[in-house]
């Protein structure tokens, strides 16, 4: 009988034990804060930022970030961007990513974010204490590789297109100014030629594919996809940026070559520093070089190009 009861006293206390083991009685586990993150896209659409959006979202899964992408609705209205960013703090944004390359619109956003809510940016950057952390490429360093790719497989006897839209925008003018110095040091004839809209693309290719003789270079990713369509050997295409698009047209050859940054790197950078800031952590280097690489059709599978262009999440 004595066995009997010890027998049932100590199954009581197994279940017992087990029903505590299934709560928070015994050992409360440490609820980890999430934390609300803001991505502004200087973009009408997610298109070219698939390697950023893969690296971030690996630093939301690491850091317990909840991200949000926002993109704008015209392109043509910088400010949007100032709505926007009100919006997202009003919505409880405690992080914000902003990714402009307009000098002064990145300025100003930064000096309208809220004072407790943490601010980088990717791409661009500017003397201010509220911007904690940046992440971009050597745009002089990007300029001088394009120029040294046109140069070895165009030779020197072209005459250089520069073309864009978007007028202030940093990599533009730091590209334009990098390529103009060292096409014209090279005895080169360099031009910029600004377009209105995107779709005046057709018509400056197919003239200048009458003319004979020109390279076109382009650092902005829709001008690129526009101009590729209309690419050939007869006017060979240079630019910067990467999409879905762009790998099509390159594999094509309407695309001659064109510069890649190291998007998935930036994504995670700025949601670890974001993540950093947040939890009250010290950044040590708030200021970092993005890695890029200049891709053709014959380097685009080569292992260390496919790494950046494909990275595996």
């Amino acid at each position: 009988m004595r066995k009997r009861l010890f027998q049932i006293a100590w199954g009581l206390c197994l279940v017992l034990l087990f029903l505590l083991a299934g709560t928070d009685w015994i050992i409360k586990e440490e609820k980890k804060p999430v934390y609300q993150v803001s991505v502004l896209l200087e973009s009408t659409t997610t298109n070219g930022w698939t390697q950023f959006q893969q690296g971030m979202d690996l630093a939301a899964r690491q850091y317990n970030l909840d991200v949000s992408y926002v993109t704008i609705f015209d392109a043509q209205e910088a400010e949007e961007q100032m709505t926007l960013l009100r919006r997202e703090m009003d919505n409880g944004a405690e992080g914000i990513v902003l990714t402009t390359q307009n000098e002064w619109l990145l300025t100003h956003l930064v000096g309208e974010a809220d004072s407790d809510v943490q601010v980088v940016s990717f791409g661009n950057q500017v003397d201010s204490p509220r911007l904690k952390a940046t992440i971009q490429p050597n745009w002089s360093t990007v300029g001088r590789s394009l120029s040294a790719s046109v140069i070895s497989q165009q030779g020197t006897q072209k005459q250089i297109d520069f073309i864009y839209t978007k007028a202030h925008q940093v990599s533009t003018e730091l590209v334009a100014n990098r390529l103009e110095e060292i096409f014209t040091g090279a005895g080169m004839s360099f031009q910029r030629i600004r377009l209105n809209q995107t779709n005046e693309a057709q018509a400056l290719m197919q003239g200048l594919a009458q003319e004979g003789g020109h390279v076109v270079i382009t650092t902005e990713l829709e001008l690129l996809e526009s101009c590729g369509q209309y690419g050939s050997a007869d006017v060979p295409l240079y630019g910067l940026g990467w999409s879905d698009r762009v790998w099509q047209l390159l594999e094509q050859g309407n695309i001659t070559g064109v510069v890649v940054t190291d998007g998935f790197t930036g994504g995670f950078q700025t949601g670890e520093w974001l993540y950093q800031l947040l939890s009250g952590q010290t950044i040590q280097e708030a200021r970092k070089a993005l890695p890029f690489v200049m891709v053709t059709k014959e380097t685009l599978y080569q292992d260390q190009v496919a790494q950046l262009l494909f990275p595996i999440t």
